[in-house]
């Protein structure tokens, strides 16, 4: 499930098309040469093949995101999140398929994470992908109709697609962040676990859950029931009244907590008591709320005999080495550190997004009113020149992500340019809940 923050940028779709159309001629003029690579090194693991028993896949983090490639008909060198948290695979861009001559069989209407609207979408059947030149299969795939947000101007990087449990529940999946590696395999040496905890790994359709007690109060602890999602660029995130318990504390912060397939979701910032996951526990945690939307839609996709109480992200995720055994049904976890981790959440109280030519335009697309940035004059829509002594050209939306989460305290000096005017703005980073 996709669950991050998004902006629209105006002037990206002409540059976009410029851009796809660059793209899908380089990589059929390279079909050949592709072809002779492939025939000549590559050997590739199919789907119900006896051997080989394990595959190694490389994956990039960027953006709190695990980020593979994927060959699109065997050909297409595309980029896809590894989303644990999506029962399906889904391609965003149409026009990828359609010049691949790749039949769209079905239309259909999909929910996004919020569940406020159904998107429409189509179904391309036993399209042939190739993933980090290691796994080769065929399957079946989410088309969308349109492209409904960009999460490339969100992390710096061009995301194409979402790769969903339907390519990893025959496999037992084995995460390591540190190395940026995913193991998948068969068979699973349990003598070399005694070094890890374990929870109880639930299946629901087709997704991975877990079981875990939360303090959302100081007095009371209770059992729920969380997504594993590595498609979600947060801690936690609980959603609000899911539980008699689980009510927005009165200190908090409003607002935009994500995207999911159906748009941008807002949300609420705030602190609860406890968290108690993976053999550590994590007290008075930064966690999102999201307010979920009773309508008849939200009715009708919800499955009352299945309570969910909230998701299990990335930004925690990733100070494990996790390993999914969907036949045991079990969940390992092997921490990196004995310190507990503090998430490193923002500071100064913008979203900044990219846009252009290699993500180099930085965009404020969204500030916390009452934020440091805010009390500096930063609004929506300015766009950041210089960082310090360092100009945008010199900088990723990575490392300026990093800066602005930095220690509480630093002082942070921006250009801004709004309109035809440019000037120089300064605040110090706190803590914002």
């Amino acid at each position: 499930m996709v669950f991050l923050h998004c902006h629209k940028d105006p002037h990206r779709f002409n540059f976009r098309m410029k851009w796809l159309t660059q793209r899908l001629l380089h990589s059929l003029l390279c079909i050949g040469l592709i072809f002779t690579s492939f025939t000549a090194e590559a050997h590739f693991a199919t789907e119900g093949d006896k051997e080989p028993t394990e595959v190694v896949l490389t994956f990039d983090y960027i953006g709190d995101l695990l980020l593979v490639k994927v060959r699109l008909g065997g050909i297409l060198p595309l980029t896809f999140i590894v989303d644990t948290g999506s029962p399906y695979s889904v391609l965003f861009e149409r026009l990828y398929v359609e010049i691949l001559g790749i039949p769209l069989s079905k239309a259909i209407k999909i929910a996004g994470a919020d569940r406020s609207q159904l998107l429409e979408a189509y179904i391309a059947r036993r399209v042939p992908l190739i993933i980090d030149d290691k796994l080769s299969l065929t399957k079946d795939i989410i088309v969308l109709k349109h492209d409904y947000f960009s999460l490339s101007n969100l992390i710096g990087a061009e995301v194409d697609g979402i790769l969903g449990m339907d390519i990893f529940r025959r496999w037992i999946v084995d995460i390591d962040y540190r190395k940026n590696r995913i193991t998948l395999r068969k068979d699973l040496d349990k003598g070399k676990l005694s070094r890890y905890t374990t929870h109880p790994l639930l299946l629901y359709q087709g997704k991975p859950y877990v079981r875990i007690p939360i303090d959302v109060h100081n007095d009371s602890t209770i059992e729920a029931t969380f997504l594993l999602d590595t498609g979600a660029g947060v801690p936690v995130m609980l959603f609000n009244a899911s539980h008699p318990e689980i009510t927005l504390p009165t200190r908090h912060i409003r607002g935009l907590i994500g995207v999911s397939l159906g748009g941008n979701v807002e949300g609420y910032l705030a602190r609860i008591h406890a968290v108690h996951f993976g053999g550590k526990l994590y007290k008075n945690p930064i966690v999102y709320y999201f307010i979920r939307d009773t309508t008849a839609l939200d009715e009708k996709i919800e499955d009352p005999n299945f309570a969910v109480h909230g998701i299990l992200g990335n930004k925690l995720l990733s100070h494990y080495r996790i390993i999914l055994d969907a036949s045991s049904r079990t969940l390992y976890l092997r921490p990196y550190s004995r310190k507990i981790p503090q998430f490193e959440i923002d500071k100064s109280g913008i979203q900044v997004f990219a846009s252009g030519p290699d993500f180099k335009t930085f965009v404020v697309g969204y500030v916390i009113e009452g934020s440091p940035a805010w009390e500096a004059g930063i609004r929506s829509g300015d766009q950041i020149l210089w960082l310090g002594c360092w100009h945008h050209s010199w900088l990723t939306l990575n490392t300026l992500t990093k800066k602005l989460s930095g220690k509480e305290g630093k002082k942070i000096r921006l250009k801004i340019k709004r309109g035809e005017r440019t000037y120089w703005v300064q605040f110090r980073l706190r803590q914002l809940i």
